[in-house]
């Protein structure tokens, strides 16, 4: 099914678009009730690859509705390519595993250092007492004490840093996303009532006589 009855008309789309682009000049653009998620709702419920839009559909309704298209006019809405999107996604999760990883891999790092801190000088402290005798035992304990509590405040703090790292890269992230993802459905939703707008002069051209009627 081709969404056409009895076929596409037999006209030259760019052919006429670009007529009704002159006409246009810069004021070819239109604004109209929908937002980005609608406008997707609607493409991906209407459109097919090699058809394109059909009248019947939920998107040829609306642009019926909306700016009485009629059913040869729906052959000049691009297609919207929805990749530039999924691609910003995809890089998005990359980029959030790769944080991850390295955070992953830092708290692995910090925790191997204090433990080898911790084992050093449990070694030191017990090297001492062999080497002075038991009188000393209770003085170096209390210094194994304070060393111990010096390392794991270290060690928390390392904690603490590669966790507030990570959720600010985390958060940097996802801003550098949403503003991305912002600009790229502004384009789609630019082009598609930029056609729309096209469609327009050519519907005001086919209305005076300059074009198919």
């Amino acid at each position: 099914m081709n969404g056409y009855v009895g076929g596409p008309p037999n006209i030259d789309p760019q052919s006429q678009l670009g007529s009704a682009n002159q006409m246009a000049g810069s004021d070819s653009s239109v604004t109209g009730a929908i937002d980005y998620d609608t406008l997707y709702d609607l493409w991906n419920q209407s459109y097919t690859a090699g058809s394109g839009i059909a009248q019947g559909s939920a998107l040829g309704n609306y642009l019926g509705d909306e700016f009485k298209f009629k059913e040869d006019h729906l052959q000049y809405i691009t297609p919207l390519d929805f990749t530039g999107l999924q691609t910003l996604s995809e890089k998005l999760g990359i980029d959030i595993e790769t944080i991850r990883n390295v955070y992953a891999d830092t708290v692995r790092g910090a925790s191997l250092t204090a433990g080898e801190s911790l084992a050093e000088m449990q070694s030191n402290m017990k090297n001492r007492v062999a080497a002075t005798g038991m009188a000393v035992a209770g003085s170096e304990a209390f210094r194994a004490d304070t060393s111990r509590a010096l390392i794991e405040r270290a060690h928390g703090a390392d904690l603490g840093a590669a966790r507030l790292g990570k959720e600010a890269d985390i958060a940097s992230k996802n801003i550098a996303y949403s503003a991305s993802k912002f600009d790229e459905e502004q384009r789609l939703l630019n082009q598609f009532f930029a056609d729309v707008g096209k469609v327009k002069q050519l519907q005001a051209q086919e209305s005076s006589g300059g074009g198919k009627k």
